[in-house]
């Protein structure tokens, strides 16, 4: 398999790609931010990719599914991504700028005027790779979250 950003090619996800995308994700822990929430599963991303306010794309080389990304657009003007992730045989060969590149433009058609994301604070290098495309990080923020199918409402 070419491992050079030229044969890397950049696309919208489609519902067959599920199988391949739960894979790439299984590659990182990125995804576990809490003793709740350790990742996402096949329904997750099922309900993304078919979700008209959702955006999810592909880095594929031939028909390997290398990288993705996800998010929401939440209001007409302003998109937020939950999931950017390149396995990590990939990384550092260009492919996350040329995947920021596809859905930036994709953001552009739509008219929406900020893009934000959440990085973990233990991935540094990711942080440098946002920074990079020139985004600027934004106030310290700490995730808060109430686990609807446990009894803890204090109300």
């Amino acid at each position: 398999m070419n491992k050079n950003k030229n044969s890397v090619k950049i696309r919208t996800a489609i519902p067959e790609d599920l199988p391949q995308i739960l894979k790439c994700s299984k590659t990182s822990d990125r995804f576990v931010v809490s003793e709740y929430s350790n990742g996402f599963d096949e329904d997750d991303i099922r309900f993304w990719i078919t979700d008209s306010r959702a955006i999810v794309i592909v880095a594929t080389i031939d028909t390997k599914i290398i990288g993705f990304a996800y998010g929401v657009i939440v209001s007409p003007k302003w998109f937020f991504f939950d999931a950017f992730l390149i396995i990590p045989e990939f990384q550092n060969i260009g492919v996350g700028g040329k995947m920021y590149k596809y859905l930036r433009d994709i953001c552009k058609e739509k008219g929406i005027k900020l893009i934000q994301g959440l990085v973990k604070n233990s991935k540094n290098s990711a942080l440098g790779f946002w920074i990079k495309q020139g985004y600027t990080k934004g106030s310290d923020l700490i995730w808060v979250e109430d686990r609807l199918d446990k009894n803890k409402c204090n109300n």
